[in-house]
């Protein structure tokens, strides 16, 4: 609730971008931003886990289920170091074919769902 009040325009008004997965488990995950020209914040979500997790009392989380899975940032993006909203932990993307992303294994390594805000 705390980045909805801080973040209101952004998430009413803001541009809303599908991201790019990529990888083995690329088909696994739901991904978009909302953007404005100063401010992004991230969702990611895993999707279809029934068939993402051999056990169903499993969480989707860490390298074991999510590989080499990515989630490509836009193309527009400046570099910058992102907030794990609901961990607390800093992330950077990183380059995968010459385009800023995140690998899943990070993102979704403490919590199985992730909303990224960008810092300044």
């Amino acid at each position: 609730l705390e980045l909805r009040k801080r973040q209101r325009r952004l998430l009413s008004e803001g541009q809303y971008v599908p991201l790019k997965a990529g990888g083995l488990k690329e088909h696994h995950v739901c991904a978009f931003a909302r953007l404005s020209d100063e401010d992004a914040v991230l969702t990611v979500t895993p999707r279809l886990i029934g068939s993402l997790l051999p056990d169903s009392r499993t969480a989707p989380l860490g390298p074991d289920v999510w590989r080499d899975t990515w989630i490509a940032l836009p193309a527009d993006t400046p570099k910058s170091t992102y907030r794990h909203v609901l961990t607390g932990e800093m992330l950077d993307p990183v380059s995968v074919d010459g385009h800023p992303a995140f690998l899943l294994h990070q993102v979704l390594q403490h919590c199985p769902v992730a909303l990224l805000e960008r810092t300044r």
